[in-house]
């Protein structure tokens, strides 16, 4: 984009390096995800569920593990704010409300993954199985603020020597935080 401009400038042609388009030029109307450079969790959405890009509600582990995720990202939120010097003055410490807006879900794509790796391989002796997958989790805090969060999970079964159908409990071991936003107004 720079270099189109500056070649607009004063008008001696430039030469173009690296990749990417620019912002000056027509874009596609029907480029994907992949090819904007876009993550596929940020596009997902209901219209594009046919493509395996929409969300379905599913959560991979219990309830307990769930709820210790989410006390530890609203403890996460308020170490943030006493950093900022917000905590106490002007910002109250937030507290997960687990009656409001909580909800766990994966990509389809994803869960069509699983379901050929957990499901589908049992049957053919696969000893281990392992799905890398994201998952946007929302919840509700005390101060009546709503958060949505994505995750990226390893879902894993079986182990080092073990046989199909001896260990097929399914671990979720939480990787990365990929971002944290709140989804509703300022309260």
């Amino acid at each position: 984009t720079l270099l189109e401009l500056a070649e607009v400038a004063d008008g001696s042609p430039q030469q173009r390096r690296g990749s990417g388009d620019s912002l000056l030029g027509a874009l596609p109307a029907n480029r994907s995800c992949s090819d904007s450079g876009l993550p596929r969790w940020q596009c997902a959405d209901e219209g594009r569920a046919s493509l395996g890009l929409g969300w379905l509600e599913w959560c991979p582990m219990d309830d307990a593990a769930f709820f210790a995720i989410l006390e530890r990202l609203v403890e996460d939120l308020n170490a943030d704010l006493a950093v900022h010097g917000a905590l106490g003055e002007p910002c109250p410490a937030l507290r997960l409300v687990t009656a409001e807006g909580l909800r766990c879900e994966a990509l389809l794509e994803d869960l069509l993954s699983y379901q050929a790796n957990f499901h589908d391989n049992v049957d053919q002796g696969s000893e281990v199985a392992e799905v890398q997958m994201v998952l946007r989790i929302s919840f509700s805090t005390s101060t009546g603020m709503a958060y949505e969060v994505h995750l990226e999970v390893q879902l894993s079964r079986g182990g080092w020597g073990a046989r199909p159908g001896e260990d097929d409990e399914v671990r979720t071991q939480v990787g990365q935080i990929i971002d944290l936003q709140p989804i509703s107004a300022y309260r």
